[in-house]
Formats: C-alpha cells, structure tokens, sequence
C-alpha cells in the first residue's frame, strides 16, 4: 500500500473517532528518549572461490527519537486514544568481516569487508490507551499501529577484492521502505505532568523498544486553556 493511501487512512480513522468520543481534554505531549533496535542489515556473503552474495543479518543497534503525543478525548470511561508522530535516528554502526581464501593460490587473495549502516525512521501512530484502575500510581496499559518512513544506508568496502569483477569498489545502497507496525504500551506517571512509556514497536525488518520521557507542554479543559 502506497505511503499516500496509509496516511489518508490514518486522518480518516482519528477523525472518525473524534466525532464519537465525549472529548474532555486537549492536550500536546513532548516525547524523547531511546531505543534499542534489531534491523535487519545487508552484508555480503561469500558463496565461492570469486562469488559474494547479498544477504541480511540481524544486528542490535542504539538509538534515540524527539516526538510529539497528543491526547484527543476518552473515547468511554478509562479508554483513551491519542497520535503522536516520532523521528528517530540509529547510531551509525560498522562491520568488520574476514575473508580468508579457503583454497590460497596466487591469482585469489582473502580480503576483508567494511559495512558501514544508517538507519532512521519517522513514524505517525494511533495508540489506544487503558488506565488500570485501582492504582496508587496511575498506570496505563495500550496498543496501537503505526506507519514508518525508514530509510537504511549502507556501504560496502571491500580490501583485496580487485579480483572480483562483479562488485564495485564501494558499494552502497540507499533505500526507504513505508512499513506498517503494531505496537504494545505500558506507562506510569512518574510526578505531575511526568510519564515515563514502553513501548514494544514490531516493525517489519525494525523491530525495537522505546523507552520514552513523556512530559506535558500544554492543555486545554473545556474551552480553558491551562498552563
């Protein structure tokens, strides 16, 4: 499905909403923090005495993310829907592979490979949020769906490859994907206007936790606005 049609969805789905729920705050929510990711990479794999083959691997990377939350209405009593949007950026990562020659003869040397990955993602969500009653502390438990804009940037370099025709000297692929992923909540308030969120985000190829500091910049009751 084409990034346009998902975003039409989405707009669609929370106005939707808007009009059935019994609005009693407005509210805008700064969001930051970390996350802790496993992409899958390209590499590149070797298949022969002068083959190499693109592959992916999994690698754990570190990241952090700014975002804004925004909390619509109570959609019943304790239900509560609010978007956010988040941009993250992964720590740039390298790679270092040996490739000794398994059967040494003059014309073939080993070499040895560098890969070096970027990756980022901006992503607009609806999450659905349950406040648990009962609690001392308030506490929330959600779900939601989002649509990631991921781009991954990685670059090949390879040392003694001269004798592999097929490959170029640096290699590099650029490539954005529009993915669909779906996503587990639990959050708890940690002083007034202070929450502190998990979330699990199962993203195809992205899969990653975010641990988010979510503070209130501004809210409205009925009409009012509060500082």
């Amino acid at each position: 499905m084409k990034k346009p049609t998902l975003l039409i969805l989405l707009m669609a789905f929370i106005y939707v909403s808007g009009t059935r729920a019994q609005p009693i705050f407005n509210e805008l929510w700064g969001n930051a923090g970390f996350t802790l990711a496993l992409p899958k990479l390209y590499t590149l794999e070797r298949i022969g005495l002068n083959q190499l083959d693109l592959m992916n691997i999994s690698e754990g990377t570190f990241g952090l993310f700014l975002g804004f939350k925004a909390n619509l209405f109570e959609i019943k009593k304790d239900f509560y829907f609010g978007p956010s949007v988040y941009y993250q950026y992964n720590m740039p990562g390298t790679q270092y592979i040996m490739f000794p020659e398994d059967f040494p003869t003059e014309s073939l040397p080993g070499y040895t490979q560098e890969i070096q990955y970027k990756i980022s993602d901006f992503s607009i969500n609806g999450d659905f949020y349950y406040k648990i009653p009962a609690r001392e502390r308030d506490l929330y438990a959600g779900a939601g769906v989002g649509i990631h804009d991921v781009r991954f940037n990685t670059k090949f370099i390879l040392e003694g490859y001269s004798r592999l025709p097929e490959f170029d000297e640096n290699d590099e692929i650029d490539a954005s994907e529009t993915k669909v992923g779906f996503h587990l909540i639990g959050k708890v308030k940690i002083i007034q206007n202070l929450f502190l969120e998990g979330r699990f985000e199962f993203v195809s190829g992205l899969n990653q936790f975010k641990l988010v500091g979510t503070y209130k910049l501004w809210s409205k009751r009925r009409g009012i606005e509060e500082e």
